[in-house]
């Protein structure tokens, strides 16, 4: 859903709805995307892949992706997000579409995160994104510990844990 590269959008949509790019060194295509869709009077979709990506290694994403440190990007992002479903009033389904977002790009940051970091990017996104979903604890290297979450984002992973649906 995120990639707007392989959609085409009406020019009017764009400009009616104050439909821009956010000022983020990446992941800035999130929000341009979900407000497009949202807004939309209409969405079709073609089966067929007629878009093919190409990877570029020494493209500015993937250079910026290993020059800096994973999560200061998707933290921005996920405010912008956030700020977004606010200003929009989206109902229901879309702020869940909206934590869905939100909850592969956290996975993302922790599997990309050297295990001595976890507790301070956890930190960073249990502010950014207000919550961390279990599925987050689940995709770490390391075991959930107070010594590898920090004792904040710990308390919150055993709340979380205990209050938790159980899974069969």
């Amino acid at each position: 859903m995120t990639n707007c590269y392989n959609k085409i959008y009406k020019k009017e949509l764009l400009i009616s709805n104050n439909i821009y790019f956010q000022d983020l060194p990446l992941h800035e295509d999130v929000t341009f995307t979900f407000k497009a869709l949202y807004l939309a009077n209409k969405i079709v979709s073609v089966p067929e892949a007629r878009y093919f990506y190409r990877h570029n290694l020494n493209s500015i994403t993937q250079i910026a992706e290993k020059q800096s440190e994973p999560g200061d990007a998707v933290f921005k992002m996920i405010k912008k997000l956030r700020a977004e479903c606010s200003a929009l009033n989206v109902p229901y389904e879309w702020v869940m579409a909206a934590e869905r977002l939100i909850e592969s790009h956290l996975i993302w940051v922790i599997e990309n995160v050297k295990p001595e970091k976890i507790a301070a990017y956890l930190d960073r996104a249990l502010e950014a994104a207000e919550y961390l979903p279990k599925s987050v604890f689940k995709n770490m290297a390391v075991t959930p510990s107070k010594a590898t979450l920090g004792e904040g984002v710990y308390n919150y992973y055993l709340t979380q844990k205990q209050f938790a649906p159980q899974s069969n």
